[in-house]
């Protein structure tokens, strides 16, 4: 699965697809235990900007959803393939 790395302005994103890899992002941060300022810090993203995204604001990138599931211990495929 492509993950856009532009906000959700671009034509070609798929809005529905980067709503699903928020809720992915934010079922395995519950499951984990572990905070939002935690999980920002480790993955190397501002907390703003994670918060942005899990609340649909932009694009999580290539880059990004790697980072959090190494913080998260998990496949980043975990978090992007339905």
């Amino acid at each position: 699965m492509y993950v856009s790395h532009m906000a959700n302005k671009n034509p070609n994103g798929n809005i529905a697809a980067d709503a699903e890899i928020a809720s992915r992002i934010k079922a395995a941060l519950d499951q984990s235990g572990t905070s939002e300022n935690a999980l920002a810090a480790a993955a190397g993203i501002s907390q703003t900007t994670l918060n942005r995204r899990l609340k649909g604001v932009g694009t999580f990138n290539v880059q990004e959803v790697g980072r959090i599931a190494d913080a998260l211990k998990t496949n980043p495929a975990e978090l992007v393939s339905a």
